[in-house]
């Protein structure tokens, strides 16, 4: 995915990452919540590749799926979306670390550094997401 930036101009970034990130900060009103909505909405439409990498395509396909069913609770702005994040994000750090989304992590930074370098997010702006019922 990440190599597939470089051949397409970055367009998955700039065009499926950039406006859902921009939104999920205004929603939320902080980049943490920001990043939360935007690292499930890239794992729900790309398998991460590098689990993939570590783990095979279908491992990549069942955390696909995984992150796709907390989309269906409305994400992270309902109580059960976020009761099914905590649930995925146990599941990603469990067995060592082995299904870390890193490369969607590289692509969610692609992402922050277009909302900083167009001042659409500035460095002051608010990071830390207030929900209680979070990690």
């Amino acid at each position: 995915m990440v190599a597939r930036q470089y051949a397409n101009g970055f367009a998955d970034v700039f065009d499926f990452g950039v406006p859902p990130f921009l939104a999920a900060f205004e929603r939320f009103g902080c980049v943490e919540a920001a990043v939360i909505d935007s690292q499930l909405r890239w794992l729900a439409e790309y398998p991460d590749s590098l689990i993939a990498r570590k783990n095979g395509p279908g491992v990549a396909a069942d955390v696909q799926q995984r992150a796709a069913d907390v989309l269906k609770f409305d994400g992270i702005a309902s109580p059960e979306g976020r009761r099914a994040g905590v649930e995925l994000d146990r599941f990603l750090r469990s067995d060592g670390n082995k299904l870390n989304p890193g490369t969607t992590a590289d692509l969610i930074t692609a992402c922050l550094f277009v909302a900083l370098r167009e001042n659409k997010v500035a460095p002051s702006a608010p990071f830390r997401w207030p929900a209680p019922d979070w990690l």
